[in-house]
This record gives structure tokens, sequence and C-alpha cells, in this order.
């Protein structure tokens, strides 16, 4: 494997103990003695009955294959600062194109690369062209990378004031403790296909900005601004000091989706699967709404829910 392969990620932890600055300076002993003694107790510990045992090479402690040692070193550094993986064309490709994005480097194979011209405008970014098995490693075999996968920092966080509505109609969605993150980036993909300003989330029992979100999401993440509050209730009394209309949507409520008046802004509130809008949550509401469904089934995902309200909502 070439040099190149080898120090991707990081340069590798010098081997300690083949001299240097680490405690022995300034003994009388011989130098060779001192790198001996090292080397010694570097290769061996003593057990309880105080006879030797091998622990590992005398140049380096315990040896570790390449792909292991790659796979260590990805982890640590998508776990320093918050740093995580976005993968699949269409994400990755969106967060390219976001000015937005801080993004790291970049693993993709060389077929991926064949398919994906626009990558030749990013060949300033730190990258390295990888095997299908080096990413299904690095990602646990868990997700449908498509031969790409990059590093990023999350989004600049968001308040709502950062949030500028336009002057005639306007949607938003607001999502009441809704964890699961395929959820919430599917809810973000039908906000940018008709075209809802915002998505509001919560700060605590909420999904966190992810790879599984910016997957569910196809590059809806970097194109729909997030916000994040941490009271909800007061989010919702902000949100109707802007003349925007709260909706909520309840399978118990009386009025269809349908009937409601034509609101110039309108925001979707919509609460976590199975559970539903909390209490406090729907008595804020200005309106409670539900979608016609058949007998069949007793509600819709919360993702699915968010498509059939968004294309109502546009209907007006």
């Amino acid at each position: 494997m070439s040099q190149k392969h080898r120090d991707f990620g990081g340069k590798r932890d010098k081997p300690r103990g083949k001299g240097g600055k680490h405690g022995n300076e300034g003994h009388r002993k011989d130098r060779s003695e001192q790198r001996n003694g090292r080397n010694e107790r570097r290769e061996f510990r003593r057990d309880s009955d105080g006879n030797k045992q091998r622990t590992g090479s005398a140049q380096g402690g315990h040896s570790r294959n390449d792909r292991d040692g790659r796979k260590e070193s990805f982890r640590r550094r998508e776990l320093a600062g918050m740093n995580y993986y976005i993968y699949g064309k269409h994400a990755v490709e969106a967060a390219l194109k976001n000015e937005n994005r801080q993004i790291h480097f970049m693993m993709v194979t060389p077929s991926t690369m064949e398919t994906m011209p626009m990558l030749a405008d990013y060949k300033y970014l730190p990258h390295r062209v990888v095997t299908t098995d080096e990413l299904n490693v690095l990602l646990k075999d868990e997700s449908v990378h498509q031969g790409i996968v990059i590093e990023v920092s999350p989004l600049p966080e968001k308040s709502l004031h950062d949030i500028e509505l336009p002057e005639g109609k306007a949607t938003l969605v607001i999502l009441d403790q809704v964890s699961d993150p395929h959820n919430v980036g599917a809810v973000l993909r039908s906000a940018a296909a008709f075209g809802a300003s915002a998505v509001i989330v919560l700060e605590h029992h909420a999904a966190r900005e992810s790879g599984v979100m910016a997957k569910a999401a196809s590059g809806a993440l970097e194109s729909v601004p997030v916000v994040t509050v941490t009271n909800l209730a007061s989010c919702m009394k902000d949100l109707k000091e802007m003349d925007v209309w709260l909706i909520g949507l309840d399978g118990e409520a009386k009025t269809f989706i349908s009937d409601m008046p034509d609101y110039t802004r309108v925001a979707l509130v919509m609460g976590a699967e199975g559970r539903g809008l909390r209490r406090l949550t729907a008595e804020n509401c200005d309106m409670l709404v539900k979608i016609p469904i058949g007998d069949a089934v007793e509600s819709l995902n919360v993702s699915n829910a968010a498509a059939v309200a968004l294309y109502a909502v546009n209907q007006k």
C-alpha cells in the first residue's frame, strides 16, 4: 500500500522509545543501556508471579493492520469537534455546493469519480481515492454511500430571527420532538420540494444533524434552513407576532386540512410518530386539522404527513 494511503487521515503516532525526550534524560546510564531498558520494558511485563510475559514488539507496542489503523484514525477525526460523515451522491454534491458548509476531506472510489465529473472542481479539497470495502468499513456497512464520503462540520446554527420570510405566501414546518433522523431528513426533502422557508426543531429530544439525516434529505439539508430552539412555546409565541398562523396536525381534529382557511403565513406543527403533538404544543396552535385517510391504517408517518400537508397548503 502506498505511503499516501497509509498517511491519510493524519500523521500516525511515532513509536515511543526510539530515543528522544521521553523521560530517561539526565540519568548517568549509557544511552545504549537506556534504549535496551526501554525496549525490554516495552516488550515484556511481569505477571503476578514475577514472570515476564511478552506484550508487543520492541519498536512500537501492539501491531495493527492497515485497515484497522485507518478505521481508528477516521473515527478519532469524526468525534473531534462533532464532525460527521455525509455520504451518497446527492447529499455530497449539495454539501460541496453549499458555501456555508465546512468540508475537511473527501474519500471517493474510482468508479464514482468517473460518474461525478463535477468533482474535478473540488480538487483543492484534501481527498483520497479509496475502495468500496474501505468505505464499508468506515461506515460499518450500514449506509448506502455510492462510493463517496466527506467529513464535514455541522452547519452554523440559525435562530428564528435569521429566517427571512417572503412577502407573499410563506410556509414553515415545526417538528415537536421528532427524534428519528430519517424522518427529519425526509421532512427536509419535502420542505425543499414545496418551498418551505425553514424547518424548526427542538434542541433536546430531537434528531441532531447527521449523515443519516443528510442522506434522507437528499441534499435538502444544505438548502432548507434548520432552526433549533430551546423553548417551543416561546418560539410559537414569536411566530404569532410575525403574523404566522400555527396549524397543528392531529388525527383527532374535526377539521380536514383541505377545509382550513387560506392563510398567507402558515407553520405546520407536527408531533412525533405515535405520540403526536404534546398537550401544550397543541394548545398553542391556532387551529388543529387532520389529513383524511382510509381505515386500513391508523395514521401516517410524520414525514409522509408533512409531504401531504405541505402539498395541501400549497394548493390554497
